[in-house]
């Protein structure tokens, strides 16, 4: 398609946490154009967007500011050699600017932003511009064949690049000594403790504090009784009965665990071997969540094995801005926010150090 079929072409879109479909879209649409208008939505508008959302939990304090998602454009326009031949301008509703300039000549869609794209046609219409020439651009989809969206990146089902991370290769393996050594690391802050839980307690609420927290997640017997214990709320809690792998505990009440908000009502009992982490229990830990964000309810996973390592998926499957806690035997309580760049690091260590499999 030749650069020069319109002079000027708007798109726009909130292009949180840039992803493949959004990078498809963008440079496709700069091959319809010499000039490409990009509409980035103000914070206010994405706030007004997400309101009424359904995966509330997902929005909450995690979709990237205006100045963050302004960056990401600009230095994915330089790296493209699209940076001069673009303008980045602000807008506060579905219209933008695309209702009062003169200069444009068209504006690219998906089949998701095609009705926005009517809707500023009819405006037009009634300021008596010439109405755009309508583009369509088709989506880009994930490994499920789904489209790739910043909501599903949000939620920790898929990542920037569309894979299921649900369906990660080294998944089922034996894991190395060298990496579960590495994997039971502390992954991000480690909370002292040479005596007790109790003496980690104001660290651990005050921590807790500090982050924009989505959901909170316990892995191990004695993380998740001393949440119990002092009544920190936990969304999702994944217990074996084992301590140092010696059987300690009986049953749920023996760890404190209560009926309400889910409690005892929602529990789901998986097997999962020593050194490994099953496919059994990722998609455990994945079918828990998504009940958790769509009813709000507390579940709890019951590993027939180990749980050493559950960690691992319960981090790289949960939704950005969520705390996973866990102990760490003889050392303290490690807590881990889930972040992207968080994710990536897990991932990495699991296929540079098991790839496809022995």
């Amino acid at each position: 398609m030749s650069a020069n079929r319109y002079k000027s072409v708007a798109i726009g879109g909130t292009f949180d946490r840039l992803h493949k479909g959004h990078r498809y879209f963008i440079k496709q649409s700069f091959s319809y154009a010499q000039k490409v208008i990009i509409g980035l939505t103000a914070d206010e508008f994405v706030k007004a967007k997400i309101s009424n959302f359904k995966f509330q939990i997902s929005n909450k304090n995690q979709i990237s500011n205006y100045q963050t998602r302004k960056k990401d454009l600009i230095d994915f326009l330089k790296e493209e050699k699209l940076f001069n031949r673009s303008k980045i301008v602000q807008i506060g509703d579905v219209y933008g600017n695309a209702v009062e300039s003169a200069e444009l000549e068209a504006i690219a869609v998906t089949c998701d932003s095609l009705y926005g794209a009517r809707l500023i046609n009819r405006k037009r219409k009634e300021k008596g511009l010439q109405e755009l020439k309508i583009i369509k651009i088709r989506i880009i989809n994930a490994q499920d064949h789904r489209k790739i969206s910043s909501t599903r990146i949000r939620l920790g089902r898929i990542d920037r690049l569309g894979r299921i991370l649900e369906k990660l290769k080294p998944y089922g393996y034996k894991i190395p000594e060298n990496l579960r050594s590495n994997l039971k690391l502390p992954q991000d802050i480690l909370l002292k403790n040479k005596n007790s839980f109790e003496k980690v307690l104001p660290r651990l609420i005050q921590e807790l504090r500090t982050h924009r927290l989505n959901l909170l997640i316990t892995v191990g017997d004695q993380v998740t009784k001393f949440a119990n214990q002092y009544k920190i709320n936990t969304d999702l809690a994944v217990v074996d009965f084992r301590v140092k792998r010696r059987k300690i505990y009986s049953s749920m009440r023996d760890l404190y665990f209560k009926s309400g908000r889910g409690g005892l009502s929602n529990v789901i009992t998986v097997k999962n071997d020593p050194g490994k982490i099953t496919k059994t229990l990722v998609s455990a830990i994945r079918v828990s969540l998504d009940r958790i964000i769509s009813d709000g309810k507390s579940r709890i996973i019951k590993v027939n094995g180990e749980e050493d390592l559950a960690a691992v998926p319960a981090i790289i499957l949960s939704p950005l801005g969520s705390v996973v806690i866990y102990g760490q035997p003889d050392r303290g309580v490690v807590v881990v926010r889930v972040t992207e760049e968080k994710k990536s690091q897990l991932i990495k260590m699991l296929e540079e150090n098991i790839g496809d499999g022995p």
